[in-house]
């Protein structure tokens, strides 16, 4: 005989642990469109940007 237990599973994952995934994934869909629009809009110092240096030794 085996020992092992077969205990019942369902396989279809309960509706508060479905709902509580979705609502980690939305809130991490939230804080990414958040740090993206703070970092599009972050006001950047003129003189430090890469297309300026660029810029800077094309004219040399």
């Amino acid at each position: 005989m085996s020992s092992v237990h077969h205990t019942e599973t369902n396989p279809q994952p309960s509706l508060p642990s479905m709902r509580r995934t979705l609502l980690t994934l939305f809130a991490a869909f939230c804080a990414f469109g958040v740090l993206t629009a703070s970092y599009a809009t972050a006001e950047l110092p003129a003189g430090d940007s890469p297309a300026m240096q660029a810029a800077d030794v094309s004219a040399r």
